[in-house]
Order: C-alpha cells, then structure tokens, then sequence
C-alpha cells in the first residue's frame, strides 16, 4: 500500500521473512499497516516516491505432495526508474547474479535504462524501460515445466536480459501470473508465454511456449484492427482490455473468474482456452483488476463489476 506520501505499509503473513526484512527480523504476522522506509542509501521522500511495490511467492511440498513451505520475493520501483529486490533468489529471480541465493535487504538491480513498470512471477521478474525494452529474469524451465522469460530456452538467467522476440516492436505495458508472463505492443497486440496449463496462454491449447506468442481477439462482433491497452493476469487466467472498452479473458474458469456464459464451457476442465468477450457489462470499460481468481471491470461510468 502506499498513501498520498508515498510511503510504504505493509500488513498480513510473514512468512518468508516479507516483515522481518522490515520491521527487525520477525516473521510475524501483521495485524494492522505496518510503514517501513526506502532502501538504505536512496533519498527519502518527497526526493524518490515508490511507484510499484510487488511480490512473488513460492509454495514447495514435502515427499508426500503437501505444502510444506512458503517463500518469496519482492521488488520496488522507484521514481528515479530503479529496481530494487530482495528475499529469495534461488532460481535468479533477484536479478543479481548467480550465487546471491538470498538477500535480506533491499537491493538495486542493473537494468539498462529508466525503469517504469515491473512486474513478478512464483519465480520471475520483469521490468519494462521508458524505450519500450523488456527485460526479464530468473526461473527458466525444467524438464516438464517451462519457464516465463521468453528468451526461447530453459536456462536460468541471474541477471536482467532483454526479450527480444518482439520484432523490434516497442512493449508499453506488461503483467506476470504465478508462472507465466504477458506484454501488450505499441501497436496493441497481446504477447503471452509461459506455463500454458488451464489455456492460460490463449493461443487454443494448454501448451506452453518458452517465447512471446501474440494472441488474437477476433469474433463475430470483433475486428481483427482491435487494440489491447491493458493485460492484467490471475492464477492460470488472463484478462485483457481493448480500446473499445471491450473485456476478453481466458484460462482457468473453475471459480467462473472469466466472467462468460456457461454456455463456453464445453469440457469437464472448466478451461477457455482461446479469448472470450465478456458479457454483461452494460459500458465501455476504462480499467480491469485481477485477484488470483477474481476480475473487476470499471466502466467508463465509474461502476464497478466483479
């Protein structure tokens, strides 16, 4: 959370060490809004104001299948166009280089240029640049899992690397779920890749892809000329808002977080694999949120639908 001035609270579990790196070295839940401070060395507000304020979670089970551990990692976007990281980063997803496997401080990552959104993965992170530059890093795949970073192979990348599968288009807007990444274009198309489970990518299969693959939102009432402006993702679902105010979303439908018609629901899954246009909101929307299985649409008329 952050108030008019920018500061930083925090409140909930603690597990992982989210609160301890705060507030002195205890995993203890926080009851009520918590303020902690930039990272040391940063100036202080009103001279550097937090823009995002991100966290990605891990959750391992034991040799029985159950939960049996809860980590996590967390990043900060500054106004100077800084990224700073901290917590676990087993798997590169600090950006830090290989062998800093966890920090308990905040710490600023190397990107090239001006950083002005990030976005976190169970095991990835991302940072857009104001020249349009995605650069991505962290967890890359395993034998039967793939990984969201989209430089096309499963290594592990302990530093920030550019994606660069986009053409030489420019990307103006990006989002990551648990295991999978998406990023809208200048020109307004949807790029998705990642673990494609539930038909989380919506390109019509639960396949993954380890390399950006542009989705389309054609229907009887949709032009192929339509634009996305706005990607946001849950857990194993997507939701996208065009510039005609339309809504489509996809991929795991078992709590009707897609918000479409039971009549799409043709398979035992509950999945939609390719995009459907969601029904029922009277308005042009302006915004869209995503929960882990939750949507709200706002309109152009400030109502809110979930």
């Amino acid at each position: 959370s952050k108030t008019a001035e920018t500061n930083c609270y925090g409140w909930g579990g603690g597990h992982g060490g989210l609160f301890g790196r705060f507030k002195g070295g205890s995993n203890t839940a926080m009851s009520s809004p918590q303020p902690f401070g930039l990272p040391p060395g940063v100036p202080q507000f009103p001279a550097t104001k937090v823009i995002q304020l991100m966290r990605g979670e891990e959750t391992s089970s034991d040799f029985f299948g159950s939960s049996a551990k809860r980590t996590g990692h967390d990043a900060l976007l500054l106004s100077d166009g800084s990224v700073w990281v901290q917590g676990q980063g087993d798997k590169g997803q600090l950006g830090l280089g290989e062998g800093e496997t966890r920090v308990d401080s905040f710490v600023k990552v190397a990107i090239p240029g001006f950083c002005v959104e990030i976005a976190i993965g169970d095991a990835h992170t991302m940072a857009l640049t104001d020249d349009g530059q995605l650069y991505t890093w962290g967890y890359g795949g395993a034998m039967f899992t793939a990984g969201a970073l989209g430089h096309g192979d499963k290594k592990f990348q302990w530093k920030p690397k550019q994606v660069d599968a986009f053409g030489g288009e420019k990307i103006v807007s990006i989002a990551a779920s648990h295991k999978s990444s998406f990023a809208i274009d200048a020109q307004g198309r949807c790029w998705c890749w990642g673990e494609g489970e539930n038909g989380a990518l919506g390109h019509g299969s639960s396949s993954s892809s380890l390399e950006p693959v542009n989705v389309a939102f054609t229907s009887a009432n949709e032009p192929d000329e339509s634009k996305a402006v706005k990607v946001c993702a849950g857990n194993a679902f997507t939701a996208v808002l065009l510039e005609n105010g339309r809504v489509y979303t996809w991929g795991k439908n078992d709590q009707k977080q897609l918000g479409v018609s039971a009549a799409f629901n043709v398979d035992m899954h509950s999945v939609e694999n390719v995009p459907q246009q969601v029904e029922g909101v009277p308005d042009p929307v302006a915004d869209i949120a995503t929960g882990d299985a939750q949507c709200v649409a706002i309109t152009t008329k400030g109502q809110a639908y979930w």
